[in-house]
């Protein structure tokens, strides 16, 4: 029969028997009989029960119908391509036939104990149905993209495929109840005995992942909806993000990766922690084109409120950079980028209609009241290098900070004023700038009827520490016109900013406790002189008043 003579024999031939062999064989003698059904070359194992040929269809091949058992069947690597579907010592029943092939049985998939059915019916389209305890390892080939850490998950996984063509879907749900998790690309992590689950669609042409849909991740902590696109070697292409929803965040998204030219990153939703978010990428930010707009926007504990930002970034530079902040009713701080090729630093603009209203909702400052101005800094390579800001009409009120300046100058009826109405400002001018996080303030002065001053010196963003001088001046106004006396007035109140009656301060510590230092002996001194005497005072650190 296996000659090339039983071509010739009638088509009425009929063959039963019971066979034992292996599966190669089985699948040369089902197309020694013209039988094609594209059965998977890639596997191995022992087959064994009864088999029927009989005269042929109407297709030109032979009947056939086999029903027996498989053992110890596993996968072989045919191309010398990594596999991320692995199975191990599967046994079960299985019926083949010109209409169907049906197995049923279990086996290790990836190291997991796995009960497998398999269904491909006339029209050669295949249903597969996994049920697993899976084991962390197990989604290994998911490379840094496996979160499973500890525990078993209950995993099924539903696949179909059309057996004459290359692609195929793979729909899962996995219970992660049982298991720890750890996304550190999202900082997150979930211990063992809570609830989760994770699901979605996956989309292959022949081992290559190209798509995933409907990704749904959900803990007692996380929400997280979305779809992938992949691109060849499993690169990333694009990520659409229907929900995420974690801490602060709350907001839908679209990336898009554009190779050798830039990222695309579109953000709009209820809430954004932008702080996170920038903990949460791993690529590199040289070249990025970002999209904005946010109900709620913070940074960290500072909180904006609406936020509207269209920004791109070219090889490391600030190329667009501009938006607006606004609440219900209307926006109050605008800002935009101007590039000065020149000295290639990056300017941006910042303009406050109410300065007050931003400390006061980003929770930074309360004891800020309205104030109109600017805000201007420069960066290099998205760097900040320095800034000025300046502010007209505004005022401070129930700040601890003067608060304490005043009490140790003894300026009493200026700290009633603090604390009632506020103490009034023309003008509040800063000049700072940033090295590796230490802001130095090169000058700052603050002006108004009641009460003006400056000061200068260092803050460390990173260590929270302050290292502040400089003097607080009572009746501003009257000292700024003793002031303006040539040569009389230079000698009464010193240069602009000091006066007949200044007291020199200075504020040490952190921003929790800081250390506050006044000298007693400048409240009375002419300018000229004052700082004569502040030196002697800062010889004599005992007689300092210190808080």
């Amino acid at each position: 029969i296996f000659s090339d003579d039983y071509r010739k024999i009638k088509s009425n031939i009929e063959v039963k028997s019971y066979i034992s062999t292996n599966y190669k064989f089985l699948n040369f003698l089902l197309s020694e009989f013209n039988i094609n059904k594209n059965f998977p070359r890639n596997l191995e194992g022992e087959v064994s029960g009864f088999l029927k040929i009989s005269n042929k269809t109407n297709q030109g091949s032979y009947r056939y119908f086999f029903e027996g058992s498989l053992d110890n069947f596993n996968n072989i690597n045919t191309n010398n391509k990594n596999l991320p579907i692995v199975l191990r010592k599967f046994n079960g029943e299985v019926v083949l036939s010109n209409d169907l092939i049906k197995i049923e049985g279990s086996g290790a998939i990836n190291g997991s104990q796995s009960d497998i059915k398999i269904l491909v019916n006339k029209d050669s389209v295949l249903t597969a149905t996994i049920d697993a305890q899976a084991k962390p390892y197990s989604f290994n080939f998911l490379g840094k993209y496996n979160i499973i850490q500890e525990g078993k998950s209950k995993l099924k996984i539903s696949i179909t495929k059309n057996m004459n063509s290359r692609k195929w879907k793979a729909s899962f749900n996995a219970n992660l109840f049982s298991n720890e998790i750890k996304a550190n690309f999202i900082k997150f992590f979930k211990p063992i005995n809570r609830r989760g689950t994770v699901s979605g669609d996956l989309y292959f042409n022949d081992l290559d992942l190209i798509k995933v849909e409907k990704l749904d991740f959900l803990t007692e902590e996380l929400l997280v909806s979305a779809n992938l696109l992949f691109k060849e070697e499993g690169e990333l292409e694009s990520i659409y993000i229907n929900r995420f929803i974690k801490d602060r965040n709350n907001f839908k998204a679209q990336m898009q990766f554009i190779e050798g030219k830039y990222d695309y990153l579109k953000i709009e939703g209820e809430s954004l922690d932008f702080k996170s978010l920038k903990s949460y990428g791993e690529r590199d930010l040289n070249n990025i084109v970002l999209y904005l707009n946010i109900d709620n926007f913070y940074y960290d504990s500072i909180y904006f409120g609406h936020t509207f930002i269209e920004s791109e970034i070219k090889n490391n530079q600030l190329i667009k950079f501009k938006g607006n902040i606004s609440d219900n009713k209307s926006t109050y701080i605008r800002f935009v980028n101007t590039m000065d090729k020149q000295s290639e630093l990056n300017k941006i603009n910042i303009e406050f209609d109410d300065f007050g209203k931003f400390l006061n909702k980003s929770s930074i400052s309360e004891a800020f009241i309205k104030g109109e101005g600017t805000a201007t800094l420069y960066y290099r390579d998205l760097n900040l290098l320095s800034g000025r800001l300046e502010i007209t009409d505004s005022s401070i009120k129930n700040s601890s900070f003067l608060a304490r300046l005043l009490q140790l100058a003894s300026f009493t009826g200026l700290l009633e004023i603090l604390t009632n109405e506020g103490i009034p400002f023309d003008r509040i001018i800063v000049n700072f700038t940033n090295k590796n996080s230490i802001i130095k303030i090169e000058e700052a002065k603050f002006q108004g009827f009641s009460l003006g001053g400056n000061f200068k010196g260092v803050t460390e963003l990173d260590k929270e520490k302050i290292n502040l001088e400089g003097i607080i001046v009572p009746a501003y106004a009257i000292n700024a016109l003793l002031n303006k006396i040539p040569l009389i007035g230079q000698v009464i109140t010193g240069i602009e900013g000091d006066g007949l009656i200044g007291v020199n301060f200075r504020v040490t510590g952190t921003y929790d406790e800081p250390n506050y230092n006044v000298n007693p002996l400048s409240i009375l001194t002419p300018g000229i002189l004052r700082s004569i005497f502040d030196s002697f005072f800062e010889g004599n650190n005992e007689d300092k008043i210190t808080e």
